[in-house]
């Protein structure tokens, strides 16, 4: 598996689609990339996430449109391989983490990638994935 230098998770990724708090953060990843001084990544099941997601809030043709959008950014994203899958079973294994996030913390480790998140679960990988956090939403 190739290096990145960082990886989107779901959360970072919604960051961007809906404009929340450290928006612009993400935004300067996505402009390296764009200019090629950054290879910046996000796993498949960011996909899969925000589709799910946005099909649920604003039905298929927006969770079609969403994903169409993310395709079009100079992002890599990573389909898992068999090693993938084992790094996820291991993170799952050891830290209270949903199954997404841990193949999304999985492919941040496997890359040797920060992973930049709004998702303070992730806060528990600090020590075993590089992590950036972008501003909490705040839970109510």
């Amino acid at each position: 598996m190739r290096e990145l230098d960082a990886v989107l998770d779901t959360s970072a990724i919604v960051c961007v689609l809906e404009d929340e708090p450290g928006a612009d953060v993400v935004e300067e990843r996505l402009s390296a990339a764009q200019a090629g001084k950054i290879q910046l990544g996000a796993s498949c099941v960011s996909l899969v996430e925000v589709y799910y997601k946005a099909h649920q809030s604003e039905g298929q043709q927006h969770a079609s449109h969403l994903v169409t959008m993310m395709k079009s950014w100079p992002v890599e994203f990573v389909y898992p391989d068999e090693a993938l899958c084992l790094a996820a079973g291991e993170i799952k294994a050891l830290f209270p983490l949903s199954f997404a996030d841990a193949f999304v913390a999985a492919t941040a480790r496997e890359t040797k990638a920060v992973l930049f998140h709004k998702d303070p679960e992730l806060e528990l990988l600090r020590g075993t994935v590089s992590l950036k956090a972008l501003p909490y939403k705040l839970r109510r």
